[in-house]
Formats: structure tokens, C-alpha cells, sequence
């Protein structure tokens, strides 16, 4: 048996890390997985980087040293979302190369015993000003709702870019998983993507409308993963009524935000359905 402890959209809030890895101590689980969304929601006045930078250099430092500190076997695995600026991702590499975590986005490697992990950041378009992960969804797709401005982290500060232009440069999630099918055999990898899928009990907004990837759907079933976890979007649990639902083969989940409380789940990733629990 093998045994996965599952947490998203974070936000930054220190008690719910706390609680995650103090659980995953408890328990002996053999990973920690975090779906994107790890820092704090920054301010929409003054300084907005620094803040999401000096909370990963030093509190996530901290916490991630302490748990390394207290077992040999849990290894802490994570990817940004779309509310974390890109421009920070140094400091994660640091804190990769100090194997305090093992980074996801556009990555495959292998993972516990018969399986590989691989991770995805980036999000449809959507319409709050955070564009360092949002993408074009698919040739032809178009948002609901564009952006008034689109901005992307440099050096710590913040550009504007153009929606239609830069944004749109930068190629699609249907290209972004289509090269990362060939990281690994997705039928033995468990794929953590910080959007959800499309249609599905993981990614309806509170007015219902379903806003996950639709290149995303159309990658699981076409690859058949057995596992795939999600965060983004928030309230989706509370409106469907479900963490969980099926796309084809793969088992998704999305436990909700911990931006207030933890929302974490465990389970054997083995056997997911029939060991899924919830924190």
C-alpha cells in the first residue's frame, strides 16, 4: 500500500501548511502533493511580488526544512497556480536543489513504487489581472470573459502585456500537454494540473458555469491516466457537491481551497475511489 496526501490553493495560509505536514507526519504517508496556488493572494495595492517571494524564502524554507528534518521517507511535491508569480520560481529551484521539495510543471518523474507524477501550472484565461499561467486553451478557443490588462512578473516588478498578443504567443495547454505526454506513459502517471477538467463535478463556478480546460478533458481521455489531480477552482465542492468525479478512465479530484481551512485528501493511489478521505 502506498499512501498520497493531496492539498491545493493554499494561499499562503500558514496554519493549514501546518496542519498538512503535521498530518502527514502522523499518518507516514509516502508524498505530500500541492496543486498550485502556494503562496499568499498579494496585495492590489503597492508592492505585489516580494511579498509571494519572502513568504517561499522563508516560511515554506522553514516548514519544509522541519519536515525534512523529522522523517527521510515523505518527499513534498508542488507546482505554482495561477495567483503565483512566475518570476519566483528561483526560489523553489533553490529550495529543490536544497531536496527540501521536487518541482511539477512540465516535469515527469518517476514516483513511489509502479508510477511517474507529472505536473501542469497553467490555467485558461481568465478574467482577473494574474497572467504569468494563464494560456489559450485550445486552437480556436476564445475566453468567456478577457482580462481587462493582462500582467506578468519580471525581476520581481510587473509589465502589462497585450491579451490577444503576448499572452496569446505563447501557445496553447492543448500544445503544452501534448508535449508532456511524451515525458512518461500516462497510463501509469498521475498527472496534478492546477486547472480541472472541463465539464465535470471540479470546476463549476457559483453562477454553474463550468470553466475548466477542455484540452484538458480531451487529454485524459485520450491517454487514459489512472489518477489526476485539480484545484483553481474553489467553490466547485461545495456547488457540485462532490471532490471527485471520472473523465473516461481517470479518477479527478479537487478537495477545494485551503485558503481558510485545510481541504486536504488522502488516499492510496492504487486504489483511490475506495480509500479517498477527506481531511
Amino acid at each position: 500500500m502506498a499512501s498520497l496526501l493531496f492539498a491545493t490553493d493554499l494561499h499562503g495560509n500558514r496554519a493549514a501548511y501546518g496542519r498538512l505536514l503535521d498530518y502527514a507526519l502522523a499518518r507516514g504517508v509516502d508524498a505530500v502533493v500541492l496543486g498550485g496556488d502556494i503562496t499568499p493572494l498579494p496585495p492590489h495595492e503597492g508592492e505585489r511580488v516580494r511579498p509571494q517571494r519572502e513568504f517561499l524564502e522563508t516560511f515554506l524554507r522553514r516548514q519544509l526544512r522541519d519536515f525534512s528534518s523529522l522523517q527521510s521517507k515523505c518527499r513534498v511535491w508542488l507546482l505554482m497556480g495561477n495567483d503565483d508569480w512566475a518570476c519566483n520560481m528561483d526560489v523553489l529551484e533553490a529550495l529543490e536543489r536544497e531536496n527540501l521539495c521536487r518541482l511539477l510543471h512540465l516535469r515527469a518523474q518517476p514516483f513511489l513504487d509502479d508510477f511517474w507524477i507529472a505536473g501542469y501550472s497553467c490555467v485558461p484565461v481568465t478574467p482577473f489581472l494574474m497572467k504569468d499561467w494563464d494560456r489559450f486553451d485550445r486552437p480556436g478557443w476564445e475566453p468567456r470573459q478577457k482580462p481587462a490588462k493582462a500582467l506578468w512578473s519580471k525581476v520581481e516588478s510587473l509589465i502589462e502585456v497585450s491579451v490577444d498578443g503576448d499572452v496569446r504567443a505563447r501557445g496553447t495547454i492543448a500544445d503544452d500537454l501534448g508535449q508532456l505526454a511524451y515525458l512518461s506513459d500516462p497510463a501509469r502517471t498521475i498527472y496534478v494540473c492546477h486547472t480541472p477538467p472541463h465539464g465535470t463535478k471540479l470546476d463549476v463556478l457559483y453562477d454553474g458555469t463550468h470553466i475548466g480546460s477542455e484540452a484538458l478533458r480531451e487529454f485524459l481521455l485520450r491517454h487514459r491516466p489512472p489518477l489526476s489531480l485539480h484545484g483553481h477552482i474553489h467553490e466547485s465542492p461545495r456547488m457540485s457537491g462532490s471532490i471527485c468525479d471520472r473523465v473516461g478512465r481517470t479518477f479527478c479530484i479537487n478537495p477545494g481551497e485551503s485558503l481558510h481551512d485545510l481541504q486536504a485528501v488522502y488516499l492510496d493511489p492504487y486504489r483511490p475511489e475506495e480509500t479517498l478521505d477527506m481531511l
